[in-house]
């Protein structure tokens, strides 16, 4: 499967900077600053200052060439259906993430994170004073919330992922202070922070708003949530509820807090435009102390193939875009409208490790090849 990624000429100096590679904290000394967007609305106190909306320690990233400039807006675009290219590309934002180049689990939202000897207990230490987008702070209580009440509720979830399970038992999260918790499993889970890592990470923070989400949960709102069920037309409660925190679910809620770079302003609905707007309480800043992201907003069109959206890039429409081309045909009409798309092409590392895989038939009618490929010393 072939990957083309799309970049604008224009906006290339404000991408390359929004391609942030390395996270720090130490030695790092500055005053805060924010978009002028934000800034008007600290001026008119509709919202509070900068230093206030940050955490103590927001997290640092090194931009890849130079510190960046606000404004503008991200176009991209998408298939409709069931295509993630939404969660990849504005989702991405959990507990732990993996570095650009895919060779360590770093802290995201959490400040740190300490691992037992054996893998069976992950102690997490979050950023104190993060906040949801809505400005309701994040804490250890959410993610305790969400395993008693979301991952153990078994009409919400009939059965935990196998990531969050180990010894056949499901993961325990018990609070150690506001800004701390530990994720305990009943045997090793070596892969855990890996799992985390990935868009699986994403579901526990989409599941975590806990004073957001008690409204659709028939424990936390029994009078009030059947009319809530009524409202959106789901069968039941269970079905609300999960909706709003699966995909593509929760791309339809405009009022689900994130902590992502941008809040839903326009939902996902499968045919038209995706548009997401600045997050003021994004707990992320560069090294000049810029709180991010840069772009004011970002637009996702939602198309229903391939071709739409070679078209819309050929004509100027896509600002930065990276997906799979099914056809040589398509792969070659987009390298060659290059100039008249004001796009230049660029190469982008895999999230698969693996683009070929080769496996040995270890039960071969021959005996003496089976016996080799059972080897394996020799595999």
């Amino acid at each position: 499967m072939q990957h083309v990624r799309i970049l604008r000429r224009q906006v290339v100096s404000t991408v390359v900077a929004a391609i942030l590679m390395g996270a720090c904290w130490a030695g790092v000394a500055f005053g805060f600053e924010e978009s002028p967007e934000l800034k008007a609305l600290v001026d008119a106190v509709k919202l509070p200052p900068v230093e206030k909306r940050l955490p103590k320690e927001p997290l640092v990233l090194t931009p890849l060439e130079s510190v960046g400039t606000y404004g503008g807006t991200w176009r991209t675009a998408t298939f409709g259906g069931g295509d993630s290219e939404i969660e990849r590309s504005i989702g991405y934002t959990r507990l732990v993430r993996w570095n650009p180049e895919w060779t360590e689990v770093i802290p995201d939202i959490a400040k740190s994170v300490e691992v037992n000897a054996d893998a069976t207990e992950y102690t997490f230490t979050l950023r104190e004073g993060t906040r949801w987008s809505d400005g309701e702070p994040f804490t250890a209580d959410d993610l305790v919330w969400w395993n008693e009440n979301v991952l153990r509720n078994t009409k919400i979830t009939p059965a935990a992922p196998d990531w969050l399970t180990a010894g056949g038992e499901t993961v325990k999260i018990e609070k150690l202070a506001d800004d701390k918790v530990v994720f305990k499993f009943a045997a090793p889970n070596g892969l855990f922070l890996m799992n985390m890592a990935t868009v699986r990470g994403s579901d526990i923070l989409a599941a975590a708003p806990a004073h957001y989400l008690k409204q659709f949960h028939k424990d936390f709102n029994p009078d009030g949530v059947d009319a809530l069920v009524k409202a959106a037309g789901a069968t039941d409660w269970v079905q609300l509820f999960n909706n709003k925190i699966g995909f593509p679910g929760r791309w339809r809620d405009l009022g689900r807090p994130t902590l992502d770079a941008w809040v839903l302003t326009a939902p996902y609905n499968g045919t038209t435009q995706v548009v997401g707007e600045r997050n003021p309480y994004y707990a992320k800043v560069d090294t000049a102390g810029n709180q991010l992201p840069y772009f004011d907003r970002i637009t996702i069109d939602v198309m229903q193939d391939t071709q739409a959206i070679i078209l819309k890039a050929i004509s100027g429409e896509i600002d930065m875009q990276n997906r799979f081309i099914e056809t040589t045909d398509a792969r070659t009409v987009i390298v060659q409208n290059q100039e008249k798309g004001g796009y230049g092409l660029f190469i982008a590392r895999p999230a698969w490790s693996n683009a070929l895989l080769i496996t040995l038939n270890q039960t071969h009618k021959n005996p003496a090849l089976r016996a080799v490929f059972s080897n394996k010393d020799f595999r």
